[in-house]
């Protein structure tokens, strides 16, 4: 089982990566808490989880293997917004757009990923992702 730690006094999570299972994430302390906020939204963050899981399912589909994430999610914050993070794939696969429509392919009712994830990001932006690529190369 991965043992993703307790917060920092700061709120945030001792620095490093953690390898987790969805379900591990579902009983750590970034879903249940620390106990110490009357406030901790865990139903909400449980949510986070689960569509997380469904677009984390669908890059590994389209052959994405190493996905992370962070932001406020990763923080003692009562009720993050959305989970941040990012995903590692071929430059190639993604300049030539073959990634773009691998991820097209794997769509929920007739929605990208993202959108029937629910999530509150650019995940598919692939455009503006190839842009930031290409300037870093």
């Amino acid at each position: 089982m991965a043992i993703i730690p307790l917060f920092e006094p700061d709120g945030l999570l001792p620095q490093g990566d953690y390898e987790a299972s969805f379900a591990e994430i579902r009983q750590s302390v970034l879903v249940l808490g620390s106990g110490t906020s009357s406030s901790w939204d865990a139903e909400w963050r449980a949510k986070l989880v689960d569509n997380l899981e469904i677009l984390t399912r669908q890059l590994w589909q389209a052959g994405i293997k190493e996905v992370f994430t962070d932001g406020s999610f990763a923080e003692d914050k009562d009720h993050p917004n959305d989970i941040d993070g990012y995903f590692v794939c071929d430059l190639d696969a993604l300049k030539s757009g073959q990634l773009t429509r691998e991820l097209n392919l794997h769509t929920t009712l007739g929605t990208t990923p993202a959108v029937a994830a629910g999530l509150a990001v650019e995940t598919w932006n692939l455009t503006k992702l190839l842009q930031m690529a290409s300037s870093c190369a």
